[in-house]
């Protein structure tokens, strides 16, 4: 059970590389969505209980230690997004969304393979 979650991340994680490739304005919606205050702590739960299913799925997958370790980084994301506080992680988000469409593109593309790699990983 645990590993089909893992490969859905995979492809949501692709599916939002391939958005924001085809529509960089999609993730300036996304990071204005972050913003808001309630939204905020919602994505740190998120990222801390993603967290928990990878290290529980790493060893059911083809790369149990890389998929432990982003399980780690995950979680350690959510909590220093929490620790961090909604001033610094606004002043961040700036930064991102005064980026060009080519950079955040760049990214999307690395978003694309990173999903890439949890779905090969997964399957």
């Amino acid at each position: 059970m645990m590993i089909m979650i893992v490969l859905l991340i995979g492809i949501l994680i692709t599916g939002m590389g391939v958005a924001v490739l085809i529509s960089p304005a999609r993730l300036r919606w996304l990071l204005d969505w972050f913003l808001e205050r309630k939204n905020f702590y919602w994505v740190a739960a998120i990222r801390i209980i993603t967290g928990g299913v990878f290290i529980l799925a790493a060893p059911e997958t083809r790369m149990p230690t890389l998929i432990l370790t982003l399980g780690v980084l995950f979680i350690a994301a959510g909590i220093t997004i929490l620790f961090l506080g909604k001033e610094r992680i606004d002043r961040l988000a700036a930064w991102w969304l005064t980026q060009s469409n080519s950079i955040l593109r760049l990214w999307a593309l690395a978003a694309m393979a990173f999903g890439g790699l949890i779905i090969w990983c997964a399957v």
